[in-house]
């Protein structure tokens, strides 16, 4: 039998339990969200930006002094130092998006994602080059890579 009385309430109840997986999921999703920090192909407009789709552009960023970058040709390579700062862009990206990334960056071979200090103060990571051999590289003094001549470059609108 129906009783209006007792199965009122569930439709609501069933709209809030929704509601609230649906809320729990959005607040797991940007609790695991991680700030990655680019500085070279992965950059708006330069030769790999088509695998940040899906990650949450930040803004631009700054290191804190204590960052290099040198030319490898083709791409760049982060590298601790005793001075310098490093510009790049800071994203908000999930777990998955990660994943594909390091594989894009070698990692854990030709790079290692680890935490970077940034200028704003907040966690991020970033990939530096797992190859102590770099310094024999030109080191970048301005802090931002431009790739060389013929290589895929469109500067953000």
């Amino acid at each position: 039998m129906f009783n209006k009385h007792h199965d009122a309430p569930r439709e609501p109840c069933l709209r809030t339990a929704c509601f609230l997986a649906r809320a729990r999921a959005a607040i797991i999703g940007a609790v695991e969200r991680v700030r990655l920090f680019v500085y070279g192909t992965l950059r708006r407009g330069f030769a790999r930006a088509d695998l940040m789709a899906g990650a949450v552009f930040e803004g631009t960023a700054m290191t804190q002094s204590g960052y290099a970058i040198h030319d490898l040709g083709e791409y760049p390579a982060l590298v601790v130092s005793a001075d310098g700062v490093v510009s790049g862009e800071v994203y908000s990206v999930t777990p998955e998006h990660l994943e594909a990334l390091d594989r894009y960056e070698g990692c854990p071979e030709l790079y290692v994602r680890q935490s970077i200090a940034l200028a704003d103060g907040l966690p991020a990571e970033a990939y530096f080059i797992n190859d102590p051999g770099v310094s024999g590289c030109p080191r970048i003094e301005a802090g931002e890579w431009q790739p060389g001549p013929g290589a895929k470059q469109e500067r953000p609108r």
